[in-house]
């Protein structure tokens, strides 16, 4: 019980001799009594601090009446609120902030609080400051031989994060539920993508349906990430109080997040394409898969770090939900699939360059069809029989044509190279060079911004600080009614 655990403190103070500093909220007598001195604030100015059995009566002294059935940390807090206190009759207690701040000062209690003050500074000062300097040098031992004597932390950097990596790393094995879910979602998914798209055909019906798998399997992967925003808000108020105690430094826990999940998304990631790859057929072959699993894994964690940094900076989930549903659209749209580069729109053009789904999906569709043949089929021919008529013939005869990009006059097969080249303008030598390098940049770019967010952005850093705002027309009226009612409940009393 509450009870129990200042219980605890007060034991724990007596024998090390320390000093507690306790905040609870409607503390009951009890607990109220295992207090030494209590602190009371109004509006951000000191009322009262000084013996805790005293404080009652101090405030009865003032002019406030009493109310012996009320505890006394509530009495206390009644005394600050103009709603809840009441003068006694004839009395003329102060009304304001100022008028209470002023009383504490020309009361006998600010006067002992300032001689204690004095005290205390006079007897360090004649002190030996062997004890103070002893805890300097303990703290300075502790340091490593590589952090700066002026470093507030007992770490370097690279220690920080190697810890950090280990207890994120279990935070997120113990979340056994997250575990299963996000695992069982992903296979769930590549199940119905490979159905979906199963055993696509080496012809040309079934070309632009693999950029339609590669393309499904880069988005479906991708945008699990957007799960990142939340989880950097969730924890803020503890993550805060680690880092103003110096513990660890803001950004190597950005550092930490990525490494820790790591070994959690590599097999997730890499289960949905085993079987995504394979239940569509594309080019089963090893070089071929590791290529699409690593250019998939690679955008992933591009993502995964693009919106980290946007849960980072933005101070509440929705506005980051407001900013990605703004931005990500228009990256899955100017991905290359959707609209083909030609068509895209000049003004907006630019977002197909500093777009990682671009790269993703343009390696992809060169590690496929770069060594991959299509059979042009019936489908692409012109003319053709229509329906009834054998006028033609079934393959590709001498007055016929094949309609598909990149397809040669004459040539019934067509060269994978050839389709990526006219169909999406895209070029098998940019696979390595470009793409992968690319992606690997913009990987590298978001472990910077959330380096730099988690260095400079501190929401929710408000820690025990109260903000009061003023009193607008709509709170002034619900508090003069809250004065009407107490003005007519004192009435009741007074007639009973």
């Amino acid at each position: 019980t509450a009870l129990d655990f200042v219980k605890s403190l007060r034991v724990t103070t007596d024998i090390l001799g320390q000093t507690t500093f306790v905040s609870l909220y409607q503390a009951g007598e009890n607990i109220y009594n295992l207090v030494d001195k209590v602190l009371v604030i109004d509006q951000g100015r000191t009322v009262y601090f000084g013996p805790a059995k005293e404080a009652r009566s101090y405030f009865v002294n003032l002019g406030f009446m009493d109310r012996p059935r009320q505890a006394t940390a509530d009495y206390l807090t009644a005394c600050t609120d103009p709603n809840e206190r009441k003068p006694q009759p004839g009395a003329n207690p102060p009304n304001t902030p100022e008028e209470l701040e002023t009383a504490f000062h020309n009361s006998k209690y600010f006067q002992a609080m300032v001689d204690d003050r004095d005290d205390y500074r006079m007897r360090i000062a004649k002190e030996d400051n062997r004890e103070q300097a002893d805890f300097r040098t303990a703290v300075l031992d502790a340091k490593k031989s590589n952090v700066s004597r002026t470093n507030p932390y007992t770490l370097s950097y690279l220690a920080q994060v190697w810890i950090l990596t280990k207890r994120q790393f279990f935070l997120q094995l113990q979340d056994k539920f997250h575990l299963y879910t996000s695992y069982g979602i992903a296979i769930g998914l590549a199940i119905v993508l490979g159905a979906t798209f199963y055993n696509l055909p080496d012809t040309t019906s079934g070309g632009f349906t693999r950029g339609s798998v590669m393309f499904n399997a880069m988005i479906m992967t991708c945008l699990d990430a957007f799960g990142e925003m939340p989880t950097q808000m969730v924890g803020r108020p503890i993550f805060l109080k680690q880092t103003g105690y110096k513990l660890f430094r803001p950004g190597a826990l950005s550092l930490a997040n990525t490494l820790a999940d790591l070994p959690f998304s590599a097999i997730r990631v890499l289960l949905f394409n085993i079987i995504v790859y394979f239940m569509t057929g594309l080019r089963r072959n090893a070089g071929g898969f590791f290529t699409f699993h690593i250019l998939i894994y690679v955008a992933f964690l591009a993502m995964q770090g693009f919106f980290r940094t946007i849960g980072i900076v933005c101070p509440n989930f929705d506005s980051a939900f407001r900013i990605a549903s703004l931005i990500v659209p228009n990256m899955i749209s100017y991905a290359g699939y959707i609209i083909p580069v030609d068509s895209m729109r000049r003004y907006i053009f630019w977002l197909y360059y500093i777009n990682p789904l671009s790269y993703s999906f343009g390696g992809l569709m060169e590690n496929e069809f770069g060594k991959l043949d299509l059979l042009c089929d019936g489908n692409y021919i012109t003319p053709r029989n229509a329906p009834g008529q054998s006028v033609y013939p079934d393959g590709l005869g001498s007055n016929q044509v094949c309609t598909y990009f990149g397809a040669q006059p004459g040539q019934t097969v067509v060269h994978g190279r050839d389709y990526i080249s006219v169909g999406y303008g895209l070029d098998l030598s940019e696979l390595w060079k470009q793409n992968f390098v690319v992606l690997i940049v913009l990987f590298i770019f978001f472990q910077l911004t959330q380096y730099v967010a988690m260095e400079n952005v501190h929401f929710g850093g408000m820690g025990g600080i109260q903000i009061f705002v003023k009193e607008d027309d709509e709170t002034k009226a619900l508090n003069e009614r809250l004065k009407e009612r107490a003005a007519q409940g004192e009435e009741k009393v007074e007639k009973e």
